[in-house]
């Protein structure tokens, strides 16, 4: 199990940042790739927590239909990396790119939602008859 230390990482964050800055105030193309290098970075420290997060949810629904667990689990990252991934864009000028991103996650999600909105019309037409 992999513990993220918050602290740590805002203090590695917070010196990548102003090591980016400086770079970027000397006309540097560095300070983007430094920028870029800390997003992933950090994005992958995260992801590895989110491992024993997942295992902790499992732990709690055992009761629950696991794959409606699976899809809450990969509709939360597909947020999370289009939210680090459009910033990125964003930050270095893309903001179109980002706009494109943020549309076809949404669209990805609600692709992947289809077999509960399915669900929850056989719940309610059972119901009714």
């Amino acid at each position: 199990m992999v513990h993220i230390n918050v602290l740590s990482l805002s203090v590695c964050a917070v010196t990548g940042v102003i090591l980016a800055l400086v770079l970027k105030s000397t006309g540097s193309s560095m300070g983007t790739f430094v920028s870029v290098v800390l997003c992933v970075g950090t994005a992958m420290l995260v992801f590895n927590g989110l491992i024993s997060v997942y295992t902790k949810i499992n732990m709690f629904t055992a009761g629950i239909n696991q794959e409606y667990i699976k899809l809450i689990v990969k509709v939360i990252g597909i947020s999370y990396v289009t939210e680090i991934s459009s910033n990125i864009c964003k930050e270095n000028g893309f903001a179109a790119l980002a706009s494109a991103m943020e549309i076809y996650a949404r669209i990805s999600v609600a692709g992947l939602c289809i077999p509960v909105i399915v669900t929850l019309f056989e719940i309610v037409s059972e119901g009714i008859v």
